[in-house]
């Protein structure tokens, strides 16, 4: 996906849908009255089960480790896949 006259397109020039980051994503719904916690399972544990994502989604023994550490505004702060900082 690339940005082409202001808009989200995919290779073919088609109109790619939405260009919302998973983190706006979050602020979103927070600020629309969703409880932080019930936002965060939204973002992490429940589409990682929707997908059958066994390995992700939690935090545990034998769990891929892609985590993500947010600021209280709930801003990116540090980002690790499989345990390694990136």
């Amino acid at each position: 996906m690339a940005f082409r006259d202001g808009a989200p397109r995919l290779a073919d020039g088609t109109l790619a849908g939405s260009a919302v980051t998973m983190d706006a994503a979050l602020r979103t719904c927070v600020a629309a009255g969703v409880h932080p916690a019930n936002a965060l399972l939204a973002a992490s544990t429940t589409p990682a089960r929707l997908l059958g994502l066994r390995d992700r989604g939690t935090i545990g023994v034998g769990r891929r480790a892609d985590l993500v550490a947010l600021h209280p505004a709930l801003t990116i702060e540090q980002v690790w896949v499989a345990g390694q900082a990136v």
